[in-house]
């Protein structure tokens, strides 16, 4: 009986001290397999970078920060220019120049622009100069030439004569795209994926217009579609190129606003969504296959961020403020992270949030910030 129960001891110390030698190891192999996850992430999460200006007064500065810690950041370069006014700058497709206008000092906003571009690498040039400072510089998809915009002699009540321009990089082969003495005003849009078109808009007295320059046969204008019988906003392009999404207003008697998907080759016009008593500001997604906007309906204060999905047209809320309201400004090229603005009262601040996570990190309240773009670069 004594022999059996030492026998039976002697057992399970046995089983006790092997499974405890297997969990040990099971822990630790799964314990390095989680740090190794962890260092990956870490990796990929500190490539990605985020480019935006930061103005006071005369000054704007361009910074460079990590998305996972917007104090992580360096100083790119300081502009001068004329008081009360920021850069308008757009980061090219590659992540290695940055275009942007400037008004100097004295200058006139509608015709003493000056074009820059710098490379992130460093130095910089000014490519242009007496052009419309207000439309910011747009770059074709090989990242080799930027659109710009000139408003070169009074019409009088017509305002200005419009220009497009292509510039390349180093502002020594310009090309006027299209000149219109007609047009309340011209907002250019972006280009197609194989850089031959350019679309743009085209304000008129009966309302807005889509139309595009052929830049391989000879500059040729093409009217495409009519977008709004009144005033149209924050028109861009999908990815693929196929779709224009914008805000309009439909009703400016009870102010109601909603948004417009419309396809780049004329025969598709949608209305996504309406109601809103404030113009939407909707983007794409980097793989285009969704929309972010925000809403402010008739619900007190209420202001929603949601998701759109262009295909089943389900949605998604992204977040839900009782108090001012958020302005989606871009997607990483990943969609891993979204840059937004938050408006509250008369200020504004400027965050980026993970798609996963509707925790913010803010940049540090500043006068004036802008994004630029989303970039990886090597610690």
């Amino acid at each position: 009986m004594v022999q059996g129960k030492i026998l039976l001891i002697i057992v399970l110390i046995i089983v006790f001290v092997c499974g405890t030698v297997i969990a040990s190891y099971s822990l630790t192999m799964k314990s390095g397999e989680f740090q190794k996850e962890i260092e990956k992430i870490t990796i990929e999460k500190s490539k990605l970078k985020i480019i935006y200006t930061e103005t006071t007064d005369e000054v704007t500065t361009i910074w460079i920060a990590s998305v996972n810690n917007l104090m992580d950041k360096r100083a790119l370069t300081t502009i001068t220019h004329k008081t009360g006014y920021s850069i308008n700058a757009r980061l090219s497709p590659d992540g290695s120049k940055i275009a942007y206008t400037l008004l100097p000092q004295g200058g006139n906003r509608f015709s003493d622009g000056e074009l820059w571009i710098i490379a992130i690498d460093g130095g910089k040039r000014r490519v242009d100069q007496d052009l419309y400072y207000l439309e910011p510089p747009v770059w074709s998809p090989a990242g080799t030439t930027v659109v710009y915009m000139k408003k070169t002699q009074s019409l009088g009540r017509w305002g200005y004569k419009i220009e497009l321009y292509s510039t390349n990089i180093e502002g020594t082969k310009r090309e006027l795209l299209l000149a219109d003495n007609t047009a309340l005003g011209i907002h250019p849009i972006g280009w197609s994926p194989d850089g031959r078109l350019f679309y743009y808009d085209r304000i008129l007295p009966t309302g807005d217009d889509l139309w595009s320059v052929d830049t391989e046969s000879g500059n040729t204008l093409r009217f495409i579609t009519h977008i709004s019988e009144d005033a149209a906003y924050n028109l861009n392009l999908s990815p693929d190129g196929k779709y224009i999404l914008g805000s309009i207003l439909e009703n400016r008697k009870w102010v109601s606003y909603s948004i417009i998907l419309v396809s780049t080759d004329g025969k598709e016009k949608e209305i996504l969504e309406r109601g809103a008593k404030k113009h939407y500001t909707p983007i794409w997604t980097s793989e285009g296959s969704k929309i972010t906007y925000n809403s402010s309906e008739a619900k007190g204060y209420i202001s929603e961020l949601k998701t759109l999905d262009k295909y089943d047209r389900s949605k998604s809320m992204i977040n839900v403020s009782q108090e001012g309201f958020d302005i989606p400004i871009s997607w990483s090229p990943n969609d891993k992270w979204l840059a937004l603005e938050y408006h509250y009262d008369s200020l504004i601040y400027f965050y980026i949030m993970k798609a996963d996570d509707t925790r913010r990190q803010m940049i540090p309240p500043s006068n004036w910030v802008h994004f630029v773009g989303w970039m990886t670069e090597e610690d």
